[in-house]
């Protein structure tokens, strides 16, 4: 069982995600703004039609083998579930752009994504109108989560909830400070937070904190980025990025100890991690990299096969979902979102709305 889902589910993907608005890109015509699965049956994709300003849900039930539109709120972003009824999602506030500098409200569904409510926290509307912006979320179970985003300078805010999501408390630490946070992982009632030049978690509910130390990896604060992470029960986890190189750190412990499992060689930095189960896992590096292991990191082996990005799209990807069906989905900086039912062999781009369109 993975360590930060306590409701049986087989294949969560807790990822985050990379600062896109650090990027220069342009983005797809239907834009996938975020892709989540629970598991190998449930997942869903938000998706943004540019031509028409409207926004798209598309909820699988089996494994994305078909979808189903959802009606989803206007700037929809940011999406994480705990269970086939239970999630949130982000959105801008009205009027407000999809950015980093968007003020962001919390949304909640109790229905898989059919209808959604806003939580109306006035300590998440004071962060904003202090300057900072709420960009990932995770939660451990239908009570507990974790939200963070950063700030003026890109210091870094974290609020806890232990209600759903309905009061949320701000974690304000004077010795922590946390510049460019990239996501938030929940490890039962600890989490992680990580991105450029830090991974640090907490035991306590956020009152402590331990920092991961770059030097055991010979690198410095300012080479060391992690953009995604996963864990399981076992305490079997792993936390992938790069030093100056892409590299893939391996735990057995839950964080205690740290080994480089996978070193590139070379400076194409590893976005993002996929698992379904403690022996399987797969990253995904720019520009068209996939590395997979059937030994729980032991060994990788590396494929080149994803698509090599266009003029139209960047380099770097934010989600990777792989399936051990051998289906897959693989998110490109921009919204451009591959398909692969071969188990990475082969890919294509997929468009939800031209599939919807179809006789």
């Amino acid at each position: 069982m993975p360590i930060f889902l306590l409701l049986g589910c087989l294949v969560p993907q807790i990822q985050a995600q990379l600062n896109l608005d650090q990027y220069s890109y342009s983005t797809s015509r239907v834009e996938v703004t975020d892709l989540f699965f629970l598991d190998s049956t449930h997942g869903w994709i938000a998706v943004r039609q540019h031509d028409s300003g409207r926004f798209h849900l598309f909820r699988t039930q089996n494994g994305g083998n078909s979808w189903t539109s959802c009606k989803a709120p206007h700037g929809i972003f940011r999406l994480f579930f705990v269970n086939p009824s239970v999630g949130w999602a982000l959105k801008p506030v009205p009027n407000a752009g999809l950015s980093e500098s968007s003020a962001y409200i919390i949304l909640r569904t109790d229905t898989g994504g059919r209808t959604w409510r806003p939580l109306l926290s006035e300590s998440v509307a004071q962060a904003n109108r202090d300057g900072f912006r709420v960009s990932f979320l995770a939660f451990s179970d239908t009570q507990n989560g974790w939200f963070v985003g950063a700030g003026p300078h890109g210091i870094a805010i974290v609020f806890h909830t232990s209600d759903g999501g309905e009061t949320i408390q701000r974690l304000v630490q004077p010795h922590v400070s946390i510049k460019n946070p990239f996501g938030v992982l929940t490890q039962d009632h600890a989490v992680w937070v990580y991105g450029h030049g830090f991974a640090m978690n907490s035991q306590d509910g956020g009152k402590t904190w331990n920092s991961l130390d770059p030097r055991e990896f010979g690198t410095t604060p300012d080479l060391f980025w992690i953009s995604s992470g996963f864990f399981w029960k076992n305490g079997r986890g792993w936390l992938v990025g790069s030093t100056s190189t892409g590299v893939v750190l391996g735990t057995g412990d839950s964080g205690g100890h740290w080994d480089v499992q996978l070193d590139t060689g070379h400076p194409n930095h590893i976005d993002a991690i996929s698992s379904w189960d403690e022996k399987n896992a797969c990253v995904v590096a720019h520009p068209t990299y996939l590395f997979c292991t059937i030994d729980g990191g032991s060994t990788w082996m590396k494929r080149e096969s994803l698509p090599l990005p266009s003029k139209r799209q960047a380099n770097f990807f934010t989600r990777l979902v792989m399936l051990e069906s051998g289906r897959g989905w693989a998110l490109r900086g921009g919204g451009y979102l591959y398909e692969t039912t071969d188990g990475g062999n082969t890919w294509h781009e997929l468009d939800l709305l031209k599939q919807r369109k179809k006789p």
